[in-house]
């Protein structure tokens, strides 16, 4: 969900883009709920457009299952140089905020208060109920 917009349930047409694009810009912090493919394109996209990014994956290393510890460790590399935050090892345990999230709660005992976050993360909203 963006703030003060209808939630997103995928980027399909070129207005998700530029809606999302839009968004981004005027973000001031971003928290992405997993280190997946997709997600990570969000994360890079966020952070090329100056926005503080932070990635929480509850796995210890990003795409562990998909491609294996040693190339997880590696595509995690360009997060870290590119100014991005990852905190692996770490769920979210709790989402607070109605039309928009006001703070997310990690298993580590961290809140994090973005100004806005992920479609994984309003999908998993969704979800949760």
């Amino acid at each position: 969900m963006l703030p003060e917009t209808r939630p997103l349930d995928g980027v399909w047409t070129l207005d998700d883009s530029l809606g999302l694009r839009s968004a981004l810009r005027a973000a001031g912090k971003v928290v992405v709920v997993g280190a997946g493919f997709i997600a990570s394109e969000i994360a890079s996209s966020a952070r090329s457009l100056g926005t503080e990014v932070t990635i929480v994956e509850a796995a210890a290393v990003p795409l562990v299952r998909a491609v294996g510890e040693p190339v997880g460790e590696a595509l995690a590399g360009p997060h870290g140089r590119n100014g991005t935050r990852l905190i692996c090892g770490v769920q979210v345990e709790r989402i607070v905020g109605d039309e928009r999230v006001q703070a997310v709660g990690l298993s580590s005992g961290r809140w994090w208060r973005p100004t806005w976050w992920s479609w994984e993360l309003a999908q998993c909203r969704r979800r949760t109920g």
